[in-house]
C-alpha cells in the first residue's frame, strides 16, 4: 500500500472518496495500483495520457522496468509516439475491426495518414537506397527518384525527384552541423495548384520525428502553379545541431495552408542522410552550438 500511495502521489485526497476525485487523479491511483501487484499481463488503456509531465515520465520509466522483466503489456493509445516506443507489434483498430497488424513503424505510417487525411498509403514492396537516383536531364542534376516509395496522397500533383546538396552543390547524403545545405524538390502538376507547400521530417531510428520544416510555417509557400507544368523548389537551411547519426527524410505536397491543407503527394522514407558532428560536444538529441551558449559565475 505504502508503495501505490507513493507513487500516486495525489497528497490528502487520498482519504477522500473515490467518486470525489478527479478523473486525473483517479486514473493515476489506478495506474499506481496496477503496476505494484507485479502481473504477469498489464493492460494499460491511455492511461499515460492523464497527469504532469512529471507523473507520465514516472509511468514510461515503470514501463519499462515492467517491460524488461518479460511481462506482456496491452498497451491501447492514439500516442503514436508512445507507441513507437513501448510496442514490438501493434493492431490498428477501427470502429471495432482491425485493420492491420503489424510492425510499429509502417502501422504508424498507415495510421496517421489515414486519420489526418483520410488517405491510404500505397506500399510499393520496394526495398530502398539511398543510392536509387536517376538523372533528370533537363535540370542537369541526379536527383534520388522516389517513384517507387510508399506514399499517400490526392496525387493530383506528384513528387518526381528529390536531392540534398553541400554549400558547393555538389549531392551528398551527409549533412555537416552548422553548415549551409540545399534541399531540391522537383515535383509536377496535371491541375491548377494554389499555396503549394513543401515539406520535409527528419525521423531517427526510432522512427521519432525529431525535425520538419515547411513552406506554410516560414510564409514561403508558391502562390500558384497551372496544370501540366513541373517546378522545382529549393530550400536552403542551416543544419541544426541534432544527434549525429542517420535519419530517414519524408517529403510532402500540400495544397492550402498550414492549419487546412490538401496532402497531394507524401513520400515516406525517400531517403536517409547522416548527420556529422561539427564539434564533438553531442551528448543529447539536440544541443547547442558554441555561439548559441555563454557561462558565467558570480
Amino acid at each position: 500500500v505504502d508503495a501505490i500511495l507513493e507513487f500516486a502521489d495525489i497528497g490528502e485526497f487520498i482519504h477522500q472518496p473515490v467518486k470525489m476525485y478527479s478523473s486525473g487523479m483517479f486514473a493515476r491511483l489506478a495506474f499506481s495500483v496496477a503496476i505494484n501487484v507485479e502481473p504477469e499481463i498489464l493492460i494499460v488503456d491511455e492511461a499515460l495520457s492523464v497527469g504532469d509531465a512529471r507523473f507520465q515520465a514516472k509511468c514510461i520509466r515503470r514501463m519499462e522496468d515492467i517491460a524488461q522483466k518479460d511481462v506482456t503489456i496491452l498497451f491501447v493509445s492514439h500516442d503514436t509516439q508512445s507507441i513507437n516506443k513501448f510496442c514490438k507489434e501493434v493492431i490498428w483498430i477501427n470502429e471495432g475491426k482491425i485493420l492491420e497488424r503489424g510492425e510499429p513503424a509502417t502501422i504508424i505510417e498507415n495510421f496517421l495518414s489515414f486519420m489526418t487525411y483520410g488517405l491510404q498509403t500505397e506500399r510499393k514492396n520496394t526495398v530502398h537506397s539511398k543510392y536509387n537516383i536517376t538523372t533528370v536531364a533537363d535540370k542537369g542534376l541526379p536527383l534520388i527518384d522516389v517513384s517507387k516509395f510508399d506514399s499517400f496522397g490526392e496525387k493530383k500533383a506528384l513528387i518526381t525527384g528529390i536531392l540534398f546538396l553541400d554549400i558547393d552543390t555538389n549531392p551528398t547524403n551527409i549533412l555537416i552541423q552548422g553548415e549551409e545545405i540545399i534541399f531540391i524538390c522537383d515535383f509536377t502538376t496535371n491541375v491548377d495548384l494554389y499555396q503549394i507547400g513543401i515539406g520535409v521530417i527528419f525521423k531517427d531510428h526510432l522512427n521519432n520525428e525529431i525535425l520538419t520544416f515547411n513552406s506554410y510555417m516560414y510564409d514561403s509557400p508558391l502562390d500558384f502553379i497551372s496544370q501540366d507544368t513541373s517546378k522545382r523548389c529549393k530550400i536552403k537551411f542551416k543544419v541544426p545541431k541534432i544527434y549525429p547519426r542517420e535519419y530517414t527524410i519524408s517529403v510532402s505536397l500540400s495544397e492550402g495552408t498550414q492549419l487546412n491543407h490538401t496532402q497531394q503527394h507524401w513520400i515516406h522514407e525517400a531517403t536517409t542522410i547522416n548527420i556529422r558532428s561539427k564539434d564533438k560536444i553531442d551528448s543529447c538529441i539536440l544541443t547547442l552550438y558554441p555561439d548559441e551558449i555563454e557561462y558565467s559565475y558570480e
